[in-house]
């Protein structure tokens, strides 16, 4: 989902999946899931965008964070790289405030990097 979905198909797609908690598969742009979704049955997220933003950063985990009886654990995936070596890399440079947010609220964090 994008800014580009209609508002009316974001809502019925919010509404399947609060009712239908299993083996659903989300793709959406942070703006459009930053801000009032409320889906507790969420069990994974995936941040994929070079964002710093303290408070939007901790407002996405506490969408996962939220209590259902489906869920027993909660999973968020950074995913930055560091293809472009020049000296302001921002995709990477985000990811490491990120992180650094993930160390100060004590978030159980593994850290893996993959060569390519």
């Amino acid at each position: 989902m994008s800014g580009d979905t209609k508002a009316e198909l974001r809502e019925n797609i919010r509404q399947h999946v609060r009712n239908h908690h299993s083996d659903n598969i989300i793709l959406a742009s942070s703006g459009v899931f930053s801000t009032g979704v409320n889906i507790p049955a969420l069990h994974n997220v995936i941040f994929a965008s070079p964002t710093k933003s303290k408070v939007r950063v901790l407002q996405s985990i506490g969408r996962v964070l939220r209590r259902h009886n489906s869920k027993e654990t909660a999973v968020v995936y950074d995913i930055a790289d560091k293809i472009y070596t020049r000296k302001n890399c921002y995709v990477y440079s985000h990811f490491q405030e990120r992180y650094k947010y993930y160390i100060e609220e004590d978030f159980d964090v593994k850290y893996f990097e993959v060569s390519l």
